[in-house]
């Protein structure tokens, strides 16, 4: 009843915040990941890009979020199940894109020419 918020003591601008910040730090761990072991199917971005890249958008979702939400983490923050519904949801939207993203960037290469083969 006019309440903003996902539960009485976490606010949905909190939470929105958290769960972008955990999306876009597992899509820069996953690339981290996949450079690392040398996975293509899991890597969007050119290979020797993968980890530096990877290491700034988790650092960068990290700093982002801890900079512009710290008053409102402690005031109380998300805890217990909020965290784990936020985070298990963030990482899964992470892989997915991961994946979908990694199919996008393979058939733009093989339209325009830089590849000659399109993976399954």
């Amino acid at each position: 009843m006019g309440n903003d918020s996902l539960v009485l003591w976490l606010s949905a601008e909190l939470a929105l915040a958290y769960f972008v910040a955990v999306i876009v730090g597992m899509l820069g761990m996953l690339q981290v990941i996949a450079a690392h072991w040398q996975r293509e199917s899991l890597c969007w971005l050119p290979v020797r890009m993968a980890k530096p890249l990877g290491s700034l958008a988790m650092l960068g979702a990290l700093a982002w979020f801890y900079l512009s939400y710290y008053p409102l983490i402690f005031v109380p923050g998300p805890a217990g199940l909020e965290l784990m519904l936020l985070f298990g949801g963030g990482t899964a939207i992470a892989v997915w894109l991961t994946r979908g993203l990694r199919w996008l960037v393979t058939r733009i290469a093989f339209i325009i020419g830089w590849q000659t083969q399109i993976e399954n």
